[in-house]
């Protein structure tokens, strides 16, 4: 085992188009890291989330998933994408998605 993993940037198919995630992460990657790192049903908790790609990875694998993402534009196509995995698994297994902007950043008047 290496102690680094060597990869081209994320392109194609698997990128999101809409809006454009500067270090959007290749889902590949992500999933060698979850598997060495948790099972089987384990809880995946992602507290910067950007577009869903540790999501996708962890729902790939059969893990549970929970993240969390200030930016509305990065939320808002994290949760369109992990939609699609939702409807293959089990109601413990759907991932939850948290828009943590007007928490952390109230509107002042």
């Amino acid at each position: 085992m290496h102690n680094f993993i060597e990869t081209p940037i994320c392109m194609g198919k698997e990128r999101v188009r809409n809006p454009v995630h500067p270090t959007q992460k290749l889902v590949k990657v992500l999933k060698r890291i979850i598997e060495i790192a948790s099972n089987h049903g384990d809880l995946v908790l992602d507290p910067f989330m950007g577009v869903g790609s540790t999501g996708a990875a962890a729902l790939g694998l059969n893990r549970r998933f929970s993240g969390i993402e200030v930016d509305s534009d990065y939320y808002r196509a994290a949760q369109e994408r992990l939609q699609d995995f939702s409807s293959f698994f089990s109601h413990s297994l759907k991932p939850e998605v948290s828009h943590v902007k007007e928490r952390l950043f109230p509107k002042h008047p």
